[in-house]
């Protein structure tokens, strides 16, 4: 089975960090407004200030003023944080509700060749039994279609919120949709770069009515069995392909 990957042109994560700080905004508008607001404060402040007060306010200052303009913190990037999109319980599955996944694998792949294959979405049918297809809209959303009670199908459109190459991927159901699920999967450099520790976080909240008490019955018995099953395919196909370009 043939695996795709994407093209080498994806950025690295040492480039990504010159893009223009509008294409990798994660300030929300609010939080933007504070942040100049606090920025020509501390600005303000340095004029009246001596030589070695001015140099650190006009530093702080300088740095919150950027943050305001941008709309880029480099801490909420570490972090995986994102407020500059819509985050409301309508695209996300709330506190203490649907079922939850938490996993991790050793891969003897570099994440980098993990990535690339993830990030190509319809490869994933290939890891999970349950996804039928996934069909890319444009770079952050796509078309899911998984197959549910008695082979009946369920679609629903996701979209990556969240994204540092090469290292995470988060994404999430977007908002009118009837299935509602999010998840995020790291790639970390094993010990001495021998190969990834592939850590996927999933959670799914069925609709309601019978269909979804259906959908919520068949995989809240084997959603942890099937997720698990799915990482270990991602290994072997990974690892094979590995072996099949050494």
């Amino acid at each position: 089975m043939k695996v795709r990957t994407l093209e080498p042109t994806i950025e690295r994560p040492e480039a990504m960090r010159h893009k223009a700080p509008s294409q990798i905004a994660n300030v929300g508008p609010i939080g933007r407004l504070l942040t100049g607001l606090a920025g020509g404060i501390l600005l303000g402040l340095a004029g009246r200030r001596n030589s070695a007060e001015t140099i650190g306010l006009s530093v702080a200052g300088g740095g919150l003023i950027f943050r305001a303009l941008s709309g880029y913190c480099p801490g909420y990037q570490v972090m995986s944080v994102d407020h500059a999109h819509d985050h409301s319980s309508a695209v996300a599955v709330p506190a203490q509700h649907g079922h939850k996944f938490d996993g991790d694998i050793k891969i003897h792949r570099s994440p980098d060749d993990i990535y690339r294959f993830w990030r190509q979405l319809e490869n994933l049918p290939q890891v999970f039994e349950h996804i039928k297809r996934v069909e890319p809209i444009d770079e952050r959303r796509s078309k899911w279609t998984a197959v549910g009670p008695l082979g009946k199908e369920i679609s629903w459109e996701a979209e990556i919120f969240s994204e540092k190459p090469y290292e995470m991927i988060a994404w999430r159901s977007v908002k009118g949709s009837t299935f509602k699920t999010a998840g995020s999967i790291h790639f970390e450099p094993g010990v001495a770069n021998t190969g990834t520790i592939v850590r996927l976080s999933l959670k799914y909240n069925p609709p309601g009515g019978k269909v979804g008490t259906a959908i919520g019955e068949l995989l809240g018995d084997d959603f942890d069995n099937e997720v698990n099953s799915g990482l270990k395919k991602l290994k072997e196909l990974m690892e094979a392909e590995n072996v099949a370009n050494a």
